[in-house]
């Protein structure tokens, strides 16, 4: 994403500091942070984050704005038709176009950002992914991405006289051996909950069967044989997982603590694997038939485009005085590490 191990919170936060502010020198201004770390641990972080930099900058308040996952898109639509969409938002680039296309966002104060902290920073090709869909501006400021795929555990594998899966059929051949619900063992650890992570999960076995929703001409394919065999794949190994609706906590906690010893998850449990303390005896694939198929999201921060007041150039200007200041972009870099840690 970035190059050098800073992001950039709190630039984003300065160039939506004096929106809207008439007097020469500016008054305390509050905002608000719109994310979807609506777990606890990861709030009180975010929180002693925020209150470092409003100590550092009196002038400023900056309120979090949690909101969960699966209704973070719906809220972002709610809050833009009442006119009150949080000045900062975290957003995925594809969502981030959706909000560009509908004039969400302050293109002009993106672009400030990047240029202020150096477009050398970041990667070529995350830049690319962020562009707005005519080239001339960017969508937000990337900060994270992950990818999803399937982690094992090598040794309990060998212990059944398993392979590393590498395929559809060897992949669910191990869920099935490995599946003990008398014992409360499971083969693997599957999102089974109607939500963002199931949907994302089927997704990349659907791809890897070559199954998707259109075709190049923009026709509906759902009624295929890639699709139904791609269906059918994913309700055989969901009969390997433990009971009941299974969604982001259930899976990773169910790999952490043994109770399956395969699971499909982000790339955001390495922290939690590393901390464990032996990250060697964890395999890794991506679901792979006619063809491997990742899916993954990247990450970025977003400003809007001052719906609830009237932005001006004075906020290019903060962008400039704050954004330049490495010590205000470290609020950013902790918040996005204490994240892909699982905190």
């Amino acid at each position: 994403m970035i190059k050098t191990k800073m992001v950039l919170l709190s630039a984003l936060v300065s160039c939506a500091l004096i929106s809207g502010c008439k007097d020469e020198k500016p008054s305390h201004v509050s905002i608000e942070f719109m994310h979807s770390s609506v777990e606890q641990e990861r709030q009180a972080v975010i929180s002693a984050l925020i209150k470092r930099f409003e100590n550092a900058n009196p002038d400023i308040s900056v309120k979090q704005v949690p909101v969960e996952e699966d209704a973070y898109n719906t809220k972002v639509i709610t809050l833009a038709r009442s006119g009150s969409l949080p000045e900062v938002i975290e957003t995925s680039h594809d969502y981030a176009k959706v909000m560009d296309k509908e004039q969400l966002i302050d293109r002009d104060a993106v672009g400030k950002v990047i240029q202020t902290v150096g477009q050398e920073t970041f990667y070529e090709g995350v830049l690319r992914i962020v562009r707005t869909e005519d080239g001339n501006a960017w969508t937000g400021v990337p900060v994270s991405a992950w990818i999803g795929g399937i982690w094992y555990r090598k040794d309990i594998l060998a212990q059944a006289g398993l392979d590393e899966p590498k395929n559809w059929e060897t992949l669910l051949a191990a869920a099935q051996k490995l599946y003990d619900p008398a014992h409360k063992k499971y083969g693997i650890a599957l999102p089974t909950a109607e939500s963002v992570l199931t949907e994302q999960s089927f997704s990349q076995f659907a791809l890897s069967n070559k199954a998707n929703v259109f075709d190049a001409q923009g026709h509906i394919t759902l009624n295929t044989p890639e699709m139904s065999q791609s269906l059918g794949y994913y309700r055989d190994l969901a009969a390997t997982t433990m009971p009941g609706s299974n969604d982001i906590m259930e899976v990773k906690d169910a790999f952490m603590n043994g109770t399956a010893p395969m699971a499909i998850y982000s790339t955001y449990i390495l922290p939690a694997l590393i901390k464990e303390g032996n990250p060697q005896n964890v395999g890794f694939m991506v679901p792979t038939e006619k063809t491997a198929a990742v899916y993954g999201m990247l990450t970025s921060l977003t400003i809007t485009n001052g719906q609830k007041r009237g932005r001006d150039g004075r906020s290019r200007e903060v962008c400039r005085v704050y954004g330049t200041t490495r010590q205000h972009c470290r609020l950013g870099d902790d918040v996005t590490g204490r994240r892909a840690a699982g905190q």
